[in-house]
């Protein structure tokens, strides 16, 4: 066998060997956190508004036509949500309920961090006693938002203070 084509076998080899363990890794979770996959994942951070999450690709509310803001002014969500650069797309809120809600794929944070997220979505609500809204987080109380992004469109409308 001449050099040309031992080196040939070689690379045939660790390109082989490269693209199967690629295919076979694990997903990189850091300790402690719950990994996201799905819409029904993220719908479930309310169950623990204390958790340290983290996206592990894009998520699609699409199949939520109303979605329920997570934490309310009341119990907060106040853990971690870290997108991993991933995106929250077709998220809907078109009806809200009670004094002054805030709304968004949050409604309210306290003593949070959110970073490297992009959220894409629609706000469209009416409500006659006022509203804080935001694709990302209606209020949020100190928090540390970072590195995220929000596209979309926000329509309220609201009689407050008239």
């Amino acid at each position: 066998m001449n050099f040309k084509n031992v080196i040939s076998v070689f690379l045939v080899f660790v390109l082989t060997f490269g693209v199967c363990s690629t295919a076979f890794a694990t997903d990189d979770i850091p300790d402690g956190y719950t990994p996201i996959y799905s819409a029904e994942d993220l719908n479930n951070i309310r169950n623990n508004l204390s958790g340290k999450y983290i996206l592990m690709n894009d998520i699609d509310l699409s199949s939520y036509k109303n979605w329920v803001p997570i934490g309310k002014i009341e119990n907060p969500f106040n853990g971690i949500l870290d997108g991993n650069s991933f995106t929250v797309k077709n998220i809907n809120i078109s009806n809200v309920e009670g004094e002054n809600p805030s709304v968004g794929l949050f409604g309210t944070v306290a003593n949070s961090q959110i970073k490297d997220i992009t959220v894409i979505g629609q706000i469209n609500v009416d409500n006659d006693n006022g509203i804080r809204a935001g694709l990302i987080c209606g209020e949020a109380y100190n928090s540390v938002i970072t590195n995220c992004k929000a596209y979309g469109k926000i329509d309220v409308t609201t009689k407050a203070g008239v």
